[in-house]
């Protein structure tokens, strides 16, 4: 016998009643059916035996399709149970070393809403060596290992990039482990002049904020200096994108820009900046080292408008990064939620999440041995987040999604889980994979 998964959302596909998206957040499963299927499923909530017996052909190949898609599970299957099992699956048998280095605490840039200390704090050759040392005693363990680039400006140290860069290859090499890199930058050191070296050292993407058309990026992300970045970042993302590296595109809104983001996207389209280009939009958040309240959206606010920004963007053939996060669940909510992954400072600190690196937030430290040396509960803190104490998240039929949102809110609003957007606009979501095929 079967029932129907917890987990299943349906939703008019075109607001006609003529055709229905059936979606489940366990698999990420997504088809898209007429009214008649519609009309049967929800005829049984339980299909027995004696029911697959009186189906004619048509009926029994619905709900084939449906039990093949996870739409229908068996009636004895314990849906939380399983999802519990994902979920610590994903979190600590994993394939991939996830390492975030930062190459430097300074930056070339000052933020209005910048969530860093800056400092002029930077790799050592010394912490070279213990970071190779560290890969070199655990890489057994994974068949991958993947760097993410960050600071500061990593591009200020690009030189100490490069050296541990080759080195790590080596160690990946030797040890027959998958090596791929990327880069967290601004940007605005971005020059072909580097581009055959960020070829040699396997970064091939980057994430680079734009936070609007000129006048509002250069208001929000000036030089140090105060004067304007936006038209050397474009310049230098044009470059890359002819270069066949991909850019992940951000753009970071405050509750006043982001009502200018279509600006925005008009203008990447006049430039012709869409091949290679992969569009996020992402809200601006207070942090322990700068407060800026005021310019915080609203969750619901920035839900309903953010839908509207996708429609204007798909409408244009802009990629947008939102169907990976629906159509493939990763059962965690970012990869802070991995016990494979971690951020290593120039000051050899360990942390978890990028987004909050105060001293209260140090896991611990990388010794001379290239040991990480633990202090008191704060990794175990990050890492044991549990989605499945929080009655909230068990009614949800999205927690196979976001696993309980995201840690760093979760321990600073002291609650046990912290809701996205997506739960206020999942259903529009949903319609816009749909229409626009993404």
């Amino acid at each position: 016998m079967y029932k129907k998964s917890y987990y299943n959302l349906v939703v008019d596909a075109d607001d006609s009643q003529m055709e229905f998206i059936f979606y489940n957040s366990v698999g990420g499963a997504f088809i898209v059916v007429p009214k008649e299927v519609f009309n049967l499923y929800n005829k049984f909530d339980f299909i027995k035996e004696e029911d697959f017996l009186s189906f004619d052909n048509e009926e029994k190949e619905v709900f084939d399709l449906l039990i093949s898609n996870g739409y229908y599970v068996d009636y004895q299957k314990d849906e939380i149970l399983n999802l519990k099992t994902l979920y610590w699956e994903k979190k600590y048998v994993q394939n991939t070393l996830d390492l975030t280095i930062m190459s430097t605490l300074d930056c070339n840039f000052k933020c209005v809403y910048c969530f860093e200390r800056r400092k002029k704090v930077a790799l050592s050759d010394n912490l070279i060596d213990k970071i190779v040392k560290y890969v070199e005693s655990v890489i057994a363990r994974y068949e991958k290992i993947h760097i993410d680039w960050y600071g500061g400006e990593p591009l200020m140290e690009f030189e100490k990039i490069k050296k541990l860069s080759k080195r790590l290859i080596d160690v990946a090499t030797r040890n027959n482990v998958q090596y791929t890199a990327s880069m967290t930058t601004n940007g605005y050191l971005l020059t072909s002049k580097i581009h055959s070296d960020l070829e040699n050292i396997k970064i091939k993407s980057f994430q680079i904020t734009v936070d609007g058309i000129a006048k509002v990026h250069d208001s929000l992300r000036p030089l140090s200096n105060g004067n304007g970045t936006f038209e050397v970042i474009i310049n230098n993302i044009k470059y890359y994108l002819e270069k066949n590296f991909h850019v992940f595109l951000r753009i970071n809104v405050t509750k006043y820009s982001i009502n200018q983001v279509t600006e925005l996207i008009d203008f990447l389209e006049q430039e012709n900046m869409k091949k290679n280009l992969t569009i996020l939009v992402k809200p601006v958040v207070s942090s322990e080292v700068n407060q800026v309240d005021d310019l915080i959206i609203g969750n619901m606010d920035f839900a309903k408008k953010i839908v509207d920004i996708y429609k204007y963007g798909l409408n244009k053939e802009f990629q947008f990064g939102f169907e990976g996060e629906i159509l493939y669940p990763y059962f965690k909510f970012c990869v802070v939620d991995s016990a494979s992954q971690l951020i290593i400072a120039p000051d050899a600190t360990i942390y978890k999440c990028a987004d909050e690196m105060t001293a209260d937030e140090i896991c611990g430290y990388l010794n001379e041995d290239g040991e990480i040396e633990y202090v008191n509960n704060v990794y175990s803190k990050w890492i044991c987040k549990d989605p499945f104490v929080s009655e909230k998240c068990l009614r949800c039929k999205l927690l196979p999604l976001c696993m309980g949102g995201c840690q760093m809110k979760n321990i600073k609003n002291n609650k046990g889980n912290s809701c996205t957007e997506i739960v206020h606009n999942i259903s529009e979501l949903l319609k816009l994979h749909y229409k626009y095929n993404v």
